[in-house]
């Protein structure tokens, strides 16, 4: 009798487990991002790619779409957040939600040696930001450091390392008000231009100059149209990694944690590796013959009290005063 128990038992438990087996399926996920094909964006999106299937045993596949097949980063980021598109990795859409526009805060830093305090997974600046996120239906797996913006020229401006000089110049920023600011406040008439037009745009003279832009796009776009690169150091260019609140919330729990790990061992390399990036592509610029005015500490500090002063008041003004002011204090616990 006891036998006859056991092997209905036993029995029970293999339907059972078929059953499960036959409902379970494999979770494919596609993931968008607008750099090129080969850029080091694209390498690194591949690599976790490929690191979260191998560590799932091909439960999770994710397939790339780069060089924006699926939408430019804004686009494709308002797709994720409607569930359209499974994930992505780019800059936050602020039409989404001006408060993301915190992202790129200028004048909280002037070299990287503080970034990781910052968009570390736990920080309290980080945390502020995840917030702003979660509310969009949009679940951060990492930060993911490119570059701190530079500014462009086809002909050198007069006193360029001088942020409280005027100029002449009308400057390309991106359509974003916390770009605009900057390029405002540090003396020069900014232009919003969508970067696809502004390789043409300087060649014909519509803007003398570009602002937003780190060292690599700027190498590897407008190399042939300009002169002359500032790197002041006061609004760092973050990109973030993405996946759509509720599809993250449909993985089992297991495979989730499995890309947790892996993103955040990613966004932690991305904290030293874009450091030395920078560096290759200015060296890279300079071998074109582009001057690149290097600034000194002393010059870098200049900068960043110029910004804080003409462009964190309008911002504030902008998010709203209590919004602003807690950013300020995660910045600031953050950076303890």
């Amino acid at each position: 009798m006891l036998r006859k128990v056991i092997s209905l038992f036993v029995v029970s438990m293999l339907l059972c487990l078929s059953a499960q087996s036959a409902f379970a399926k494999d979770i494919s996920l596609k993931l968008s991002h607008h750099r090129p094909v080969d850029s080091q964006l694209d390498k690194d999106m591949k690599k976790f790619a490929a690191d979260v299937a191998k560590a799932t045993d091909n439960r999770i596949t994710i397939e790339v779409f780069p060089a924006g097949q699926l939408g430019g980063s804004y686009a494709a980021m308002e797709r994720v957040s409607m569930g359209a598109i499974d994930m992505m990795i780019g800059d936050p859409n602020s039409e989404l939600d001006p408060r993301l526009n915190i992202y790129s805060l200028p004048g909280i830093l002037k070299d990287f040696n503080g970034v990781g305090k910052l968009f570390s997974k736990g920080a309290p600046y980080m945390a502020h930001l995840e917030k702003i996120f979660n509310d969009s239906d949009l679940h951060v797996l990492a930060s993911y450091t490119t570059a701190f913006s530079g500014a462009c020229f086809k002909k050198p401006p007069k006193d360029i390392k001088n942020p409280n000089a005027k100029h002449n110049e009308k400057i390309r920023v991106p359509g974003t008000d916390v770009h605009r600011y900057v390029a405002e406040a540090i003396g020069y008439m900014g232009t919003p231009l969508p970067w696809g037009e502004v390789f043409t745009a300087l060649q014909t003279g519509v803007v003398d100059g570009v602002y937003g832009p780190g060292a690599e796009p700027i190498y590897t776009t407008l190399r042939d149209v300009i002169t002359v690169c500032l790197f002041p150091n006061v609004q760092l260019d973050m990109f973030f990694l993405l996946i759509n609140q509720d599809k993250f919330n449909s993985i089992p729990e297991q495979d989730r944690k499995i890309m947790m790990d892996i993103a955040n061992k990613l966004e932690k390399s991305r904290f030293t590796v874009a450091a030395e990036e920078q560096k290759m592509w200015e060296k890279r610029l300079s071998e074109k013959k582009i001057e690149i005015c290097k600034l000194t500490p002393d010059e870098l500090t200049t900068f960043q009290k110029k910004i804080q002063e003409q462009v964190w008041p309008k911002l504030r003004k902008d998010l709203g005063e209590k919004f602003f002011d807690q950013t300020i204090e995660a910045w600031k616990a953050s950076m303890k």
